[in-house]
């Protein structure tokens, strides 16, 4: 079952021009990211079975996963989540918001950042 933001944050990519796909649980997520080879993985950090921390670390130590950059969104407080961020491999975060600008805003300079990251190798 989706939440409203959930739903909100879908409809705001799609609305930008990005192609979405989307999961409501995270054990599988690995093997759908190995299939899809997606650019970005936006996750969720509280998840039953397996935290949004522990799949990206499965994310960025598979090599078939390893390219797809990850972003983690939450509610929790900057600094922690920051640092999980920082520990995991994710590229950055994103605090929720029910605001589409501050998001979208938040995203794009993400998108930015890896794809610069990405020119400089």
């Amino acid at each position: 079952p989706y939440t409203t933001l959930f739903r909100s944050v879908r409809e705001w990519l799609e609305g930008a021009g990005y192609g979405v796909s989307v999961r409501d649980q995270a054990l599988g997520t690995a093997q759908v990211v190995a299939r899809q080879q997606p650019d970005f993985v936006l996750l969720d950090v509280k998840m039953p079975a397996l935290s949004g921390g522990e799949l990206t670390q499965l994310i960025r130590r598979n090599q078939s996963t390893a390219k797809s950059a990850v972003i983690l969104h939450s509610v929790m407080e900057f600094e922690p989540l920051s640092e999980l961020a920082r520990t995991t491999g994710a590229l950055g975060i994103i605090k929720k918001t029910p605001s589409q600008k501050l998001f979208l805003a938040e995203f794009e300079r993400l998108v930015v950042r890896h794809r610069v990251s990405k020119m400089a190798r």
